[in-house]
């Protein structure tokens, strides 16, 4: 499979490359997928340029700037990065809330650095200033008469400003005399497209890497064996740990074992949970992946509290992979084929037959409120309504906190 990363080049005053800024493609077009949302494209960027590819060969050891959606800072996939290979980009659709203003304020005092694009004067921007490094001017949107005591007020506060939307030498020249201080645009260079050949990773182990990295405690020993089992993702995970810079080692990690080790609790779910957005989003991915595990706990607590609770861990699978198809896009059926699973499950999952089949029942008539299959099905398991009730809103619960653990 081929990877398609642009980039352009941003120029100081005496026209010299001092960055670049990275933008996703799709394919050889050179233009942004407007069907894809912004968080999984950003995703796959960061995935194609800083873990299956060496980020100093697509920027020859300069800086990249790549535009960061909200939610992916407040998933700190950023923050996988170091920081001295990275600014973060800003976009001007973004707007300037508390939120953001911790998350720049907690990013900067870990020395990222942070740019905003298309910048228009609010003075709600005003605190966020001290953490901002390069401010983008689009000089073709922004008024002339605006542009100059703007570009006074930033280089006062020692803030860099770049010209964007450069398209002829006479607007080169003029942005110069302004004062800016670097400059980006078609005249200069349009967006060049970086060809590489990766190996997609297989959705079925994400799920499963999934499935581990959203335990209060990950069981490494069950990683490894996860990771051993899918080249794409040990090429990312070997990559990045030998060749990011974060990590000290004297000799090259050749072992999976010794990449876990490495890696940690904490990067290894923001690097497993940036995979599965990149891989397996669709239009609400984080959503579907959160009542994925939600399903997962409700089945395995039901379980649990009937005579089947041998089966407990079945039931989590079951429940685990019960929205896999609306994740993937392709009917269970076909899923399951490819799924080393046991026949109960499979037929629990495609057909809801079997002896596993009234759990995920339960699990789908509760979600559509079908309360009187929810009665018959639970009597016949032996679990009250109310405990029923009881073990949903457990599952609800336990599902936000996983969330959270992953984005801690």
């Amino acid at each position: 499979m081929k990877t398609f990363t642009a980039r352009q080049p941003i120029f100081d005053r005496q026209k010299r490359v001092v960055a670049y800024e990275l933008l996703f493609r799709e394919n050889n077009e050179n233009k942004f997928p407007a069907h894809m949302p912004d968080i999984q494209a950003t995703s796959k960027l960061l995935l194609n340029a800083f873990f299956d590819t060496n980020i100093n060969k697509i920027t020859n050891g300069k800086p990249a700037l790549v535009n960061f959606p909200t939610q992916i800072l407040k998933d700190k996939f950023a923050e996988l990065l170091p920081t001295k290979d990275i600014l973060i980009e800003i976009l001007e659709t973004v707007e300037p809330s508390e939120e953001l203003f911790s998350i720049m304020r907690r990013m900067f005092h870990k020395g990222y650095r942070f740019a905003l694009d298309d910048f228009v004067y609010d003075e709600r921007w005003e605190k966020f200033l001290p953490f901002v490094k390069l401010i983008k001017i689009d000089i073709i949107k922004t008024p002339l008469h605006e542009i100059n005591p703007l570009i006074q007020k930033l280089k006062k506060r020692k803030i860099k400003v770049l010209a964007e939307k450069v398209e002829t030498n006479e607007e080169f020249l003029e942005a110069k005399k302004m004062g800016f201080d670097f400059f980006q645009g078609f005249f200069f260079a349009r967006p060049e497209m970086i060809v590489e050949n990766s190996i997609p990773p297989s959705q079925t182990t994400l799920m499963s890497l999934y499935r581990e990295c959203v335990k209060e405690e990950i069981d490494f020993e069950s990683v490894k064996k996860i990771i051993q089992n899918d080249v794409s993702i040990a090429y990312k995970l070997l990559r990045y740990v030998n060749n990011s810079g974060i990590f000290k080692h004297k000799k090259e990690i050749t072992s999976i074992k010794e990449a876990i080790v490495y890696i940690g609790e904490v990067l290894m779910r923001r690097f497993v949970f940036l995979i599965v957005t990149a891989e397996l989003s669709v239009k609400k991915p984080f959503e579907l992946m959160k009542k994925a595990i939600e399903r997962a706990y409700f089945c395995e607590a039901l379980a649990k509290s009937s005579a089947l609770y041998k089966y407990s861990d079945r039931a989590f699978l079951i429940g685990l992979f019960s929205v896999i198809d609306a994740i993937l896009d392709r009917q269970m059926s076909n899923i399951v084929e490819d799924l080393p699973l046991e026949e109960d499950i499979k037929r629990a999952l495609v057909d809801k037959i079997g002896l596993y089949s009234a759990f995920i029942k339960i699990a789908i008539s509760y979600d559509h409120g079908e309360w009187d299959k929810v009665k018959l099905l639970t009597q016949q398991l032996g679990i009250t309504e109310n405990k029923t009730t009881e073990l949903y809103i457990e599952s609800i619960e336990w599902s936000d906190r996983q969330s959270n653990i992953l984005h801690k």
